[in-house]
């Protein structure tokens, strides 16, 4: 069985996308658009996990089981951590109605709903978010949602005999029609909406899925020059450094013009082709 090689240039990708996101929150002012780290990071996450998914059902070795072992492994200890330790300082720190509102999505987030929950309430954009120490969860939950949906999926159409990159096709145009339909009538809902993102997410399946037809197949022997990975990994870089530059949220979001900085983060995982 092939193995992935370890990428440094996705760690770097996802520190720029972390960075990016907590400067916004600092000062919006700074980074206008750095609240895009988020979408970077689906792109990232897409692409790792659909990679191992194809790989895995290629070799017939995929096991749901397994799959979902290693999500709980690597997630909870960590999110019980956070949970825990902001449940203690909030007991001191939070008025009742704040500490209650804490202990409820702590709730909703050890079961990864808490997108759902955050859709009944304010805005992200809104004051009242600053009072929500637990708000930056809501895009784990997103990303959990679609490691649940998307390998049953592939599963089905493995079953069937059907491409994978039918599906893909097929759940990018729907999921980003959907984003662009419940931007009109309800935008606000949009940024937490699981159907509204997962087009992101599959945005790296289809990478992932590109990545290992090339590297079974013909195209494995030609790989394209040092010179112009490095090329398309700066391109993509300029996209992504540029969209958190001026982006703003008064811009649909997430919408067509979400595709600067996917795109970016699309040509940097590209710019490698020693990807396995």
């Amino acid at each position: 069985m092939t193995i992935v090689k370890y990428r440094p240039d996705i760690d770097g990708l996802r520190a720029l996308a972390v960075l990016a996101v907590v400067v916004f929150h600092t000062d919006p002012l700074l980074l206008p658009g750095g609240f895009l780290g988020v979408d970077v990071f689906f792109v990232i996450s897409g692409y790792l996990i659909s990679f191992i998914l194809f790989r895995q059902q290629a070799a017939g070795i995929f096991s749901f089981t397994a799959f979902y072992a290693r999500r709980i492994r690597r997630l909870f200890p960590a999110l019980t951590l956070v949970l825990l330790a902001s449940l203690a300082l909030g007991f001191f720190a939070l008025f009742p109605d704040e500490y209650e509102r804490l202990a409820r999505h702590s709730a909703y987030s050890i079961v990864f709903l808490l997108n759902f929950r955050l859709l009944s309430e304010t805005g992200y954009f809104d004051v009242a978010s600053f009072t929500k120490p637990l708000l930056h969860l809501w895009s784990l939950s997103v990303e959990e949602q679609f490691y649940i949906l998307w390998p049953a999926l592939l599963g089905v159409i493995t079953r069937l005999r059907w491409k994978a990159s039918g599906l893909l096709v097929l759940c990018f145009s729907l999921s980003l029609a959907y984003a662009l339909w419940l931007g009109r009538i309800k935008p606000e809902a949009t940024y937490y909406q699981p159907f509204a993102r997962f087009w992101e997410l599959l945005l790296g399946a289809a990478l992932a899925y590109r990545h290992l037809k090339v590297s079974t197949g013909v195209w494995r022997t030609f790989p394209a020059p040092l010179a112009m990975q490095d090329v398309i990994s700066l391109a993509g870089l300029f996209l992504i450094a540029s969209s958190f530059l001026w982006f703003n949220k008064t811009m649909h979001h997430p919408g067509l013009a979400t595709l600067w900085p996917l795109a970016g983060a699309v040509l940097v995982l590209a710019g490698r082709s020693d990807v396995i």
